[in-house]
């Protein structure tokens, strides 16, 4: 019967903290709907579950658990310090910090401040409500460190690599760095790795500790914005001035270049086969630096193809070089807006211009730039892009850049070739000169002008066109008269 006795006492004991804790978290869950800051709060799941353990205890005493009081109040001070902590943590670093004062703080710093907190927290209560036990709590808490410390040696070092690193802050999240051989975006600063998301989308993960030990590199700071130089070499017979043109051409067009500074060009040495340049320029952010070098070196290709300046061999032995065969360059035939011309004038023009190979994806006309000339695309495709967005596609036989030639504003939008292709340039000055002589060319361009205006603005009557072209030329031919004079 004892036995019994005791064995539903248990049950009962049983039973009722079940019953309690349930209730509790019910309680628990209740609240956070109707208040939802409380679910802010940390460790109320434990607290709730210590509580009622702790009133099932006062009530049926089935267990004796000497100071039972004071270890309850421990815990209760210790939740609430803990959500204290917590709360001081919002409104300091997410609010004041990072909101308000935008400075950003690695979350590894944060959480140390906090486990310093509540670790002061533990050695003050515990001296306080258990005095006998601190000084057996801290005499092995001395011996346990030791042990650990030269357990986990390794670790710990990794561990506080990475508290000197969120102090010190020389990387932080979304910075671009390199840590050789890895260069990427850092992705995650936690307490014992640091991990790197390369160009190649490979996940790096680097201990702490070799972090402090290794050459780091932060192309993010002072700014993202960074300084690049990439070298090029050209035969001796190209003069300087030749190289700065091409290269300055060469970066028309290409993203993320930056356009405030303009790129130095420096002459670096005199080679064994090729005067040596280095080309510095800014770039928005390093992510873009593969496909910023890749853009530039094509791009310089067609345009030293196109002034005939020569990519020299490497020299290393006295042999007869036999040139590739390249495809023949397309010829320029008579098309409809050239159909007015007389045999003689047709030659004429073509004398006056020169047909150059483009590359796909380089700009020929460049938003807000002076007009250099006029295009007229013989082969591929090409884009007329405005703020990023494409308003049009260019077919062959296309006339381009006359609305701001002969009306004498700026480019209002770039010009990008969609594929490789040719293109007939005609420089600006000589085709004022042919056009002074030649009247058919110079009522034609006015014809093309007014009708691409009157397209732009949705009007272009057919009994209002006549007029508008005679007064269209009549403004060309001033201006024309007025450009070869100065």
């Amino acid at each position: 019967m004892p036995e019994m006795t005791l064995f539903a006492t248990y049950l009962f004991f049983l039973a009722g903290f079940l019953l309690l804790t349930g209730l509790f978290l019910f309680l628990k869950r209740l609240l956070w709907k109707t208040v939802p800051v409380f679910k802010k709060l940390r460790l109320i799941g434990l607290f709730l579950t210590l509580s009622s353990l702790y009133i099932c205890l006062k009530v049926m005493p089935v267990f004796k658990i000497s100071n039972i009081d004071t270890w309850f109040s421990l815990v209760v001070w210790f939740i609430l310090f803990y959500n204290l902590f917590t709360f001081i943590d919002v409104i300091f670093f997410d609010y004041y910090l990072i909101q308000k004062k935008k400075y950003e703080v690695p979350q590894l710093l944060r959480n140390l401040i906090k486990i310093v907190l509540v670790s002061l927290f533990i050695v003050l209560f515990l001296g306080k409500y258990i005095p006998k036990l601190s000084t057996g709590y801290f005499a092995s808490l001395g011996v346990m460190s030791i042990i650990l410390g030269l357990a986990l040696q390794s670790l710990l070092a990794d561990i506080f690599a990475g508290i000197i690193i969120s102090i010190n802050a020389p990387i932080r999240v979304r910075d671009w760095v390199r840590l050789d051989p890895h260069e990427g975006e850092i992705v995650e600063i936690n307490w014992y790795n640091t991990k790197i998301r390369t160009m190649n989308n490979h996940l790096v993960v680097i201990p702490n500790g070799e972090i402090l030990k290794t050459k780091l590199t932060n192309y993010s700071k002072p700014l993202k914005r960074e300084k690049i130089s990439l070298p090029i070499g050209v035969s001796y017979d190209t003069a300087p001035h030749e190289v700065d043109a091409a290269v300055r051409e060469a970066l028309r067009g290409i993203d993320n270049v930056s356009r405030k500074e303009e790129p130095e060009i420096y002459l670096e040495e005199y080679g064994d086969f090729s005067v040596n340049y280095s080309v510095y320029f800014y770039i928005d952010n390093r992510q873009h630096f593969r496909r910023i070098r890749h853009e530039f070196y094509r791009n310089l290709y067609y345009v030293l193809k196109r002034n005939n300046i020569v990519i020299p061999y490497p020299i290393q032995s006295l042999e007869r070089h036999t040139p590739r065969k390249t495809p023949p360059t397309p010829k320029l035939d008579h098309h409809p807006h050239f159909s007015y011309l007389t045999p003689s004038e047709f030659k004429k023009l073509l004398s006056l211009g020169s047909l150059d190979p483009y590359g796909k994806g380089e700009a020929f006309l460049t938003d807000g730039e002076e007009s250099r000339g006029l295009y007229f695309l013989v082969r591929g495709t090409a884009e007329v892009v405005k703020n990023g967005k494409v308003i049009a596609s260019v077919e062959p036989g296309t006339i381009l850049g006359e609305m701001s030639l002969l009306r004498d504003q700026p480019v209002s939008a770039d010009c990008i070739m969609q594929t490789p292709g040719y293109l007939f340039f005609v420089p600006k000055k000589k085709l004022f000169t042919f056009m002074k002589e030649c009247d058919a060319l110079t009522e034609t361009l006015s014809r093309l002008v007014v009708e691409r205006d009157s397209a732009n603005k949705e009007k272009g009557k057919n009994s209002q066109r006549d007029t508008l072209v005679v007064k269209e030329k009549k403004k060309i031919l001033e201006k024309i008269i007025r450009f070869l004079e100065t």
